[in-house]
């Protein structure tokens, strides 16, 4: 929309817009971080629970968030089926610095923004209509993985608190 309103030449403060964009995208990815830095290796559990699959993948992802953990940060903003939260999380984990990571997801949150920006300069009003649909299916899907999650995790505790009952 701003970079649309920029083509027509209505968009002045283009640059606020842009900045605050952006902090307002990775205002609670610190969470996430902490969450990592807490829990980790108990998140990676919950997630992976008896599978031995689940588990070998889990410990896939915290071996390259160790080697590779700031371009997973970045491209976790780009590519739509890395759960930037999980990066986050997994990044806290390892051990990353709060100060980098919150330094690589402003830069990437500020590149992302900036490409959609330009986009709707160059683009106009389909670039708009693009980035409601990927919002819209984006929500959906985050919605759908969270309510897994605390299904799956009801669901373990229930059951192991019926084998301690028995």
């Amino acid at each position: 929309d701003i970079g649309a309103k920029l083509a027509t030449g209505h968009e002045p403060w283009w640059w606020v817009a842009w900045i605050a964009a952006s902090l307002t995208s990775i205002k609670f990815d610190w969470i996430f971080w902490w969450a990592g830095k807490l829990w980790g290796h108990n998140i990676i559990k919950v997630m992976s629970g008896r599978s031995k699959w689940a588990a070998k993948t889990g410990a896939a992802a915290e071996r390259l968030a160790r080697r590779f953990g700031g371009p997973a940060i970045f491209l976790a903003w780009f590519i739509p089926f890395i759960p930037g939260a999980i990066v986050a999380a997994f990044v806290g984990d390892v051990g990353m610095k709060l100060r980098r990571y919150m330094a690589i997801d402003l830069f990437a949150a500020l590149v992302y923004r900036g490409l959609w920006m330009y986009l709707g300069f160059r683009i106009g009003e389909p670039a708009k209509d693009l980035v409601n649909v990927i919002a819209r299916y984006a929500n959906y899907f985050a919605i759908v993985m969270l309510v897994f999650i605390f299904v799956t995790s009801f669901m373990r505790a229930r059951k192991q608190q019926q084998a301690r009952a028995s």
